[in-house]
């Protein structure tokens, strides 16, 4: 027997449809924040340093 989750539902392929402007600007920002969160931290600087 298997179980339902959530990517059972309909919006398992929201991946495919296009992004409207408000989701686009959400995932901008979100990236932007993640990116700056991560060349902030001298943890990551670190690695990328060490790394090539």
């Amino acid at each position: 027997m298997t179980g339902t989750t959530a990517a059972d539902g309909p919006d398992r392929l929201a991946a495919a449809r296009p992004l409207d402007a408000a989701a686009c600007g959400r995932w901008r920002s979100g990236f932007a924040q993640g990116f700056l969160t991560n060349v902030l931290n001298p943890k990551a600087a670190l690695f990328f340093l060490i790394v090539p």
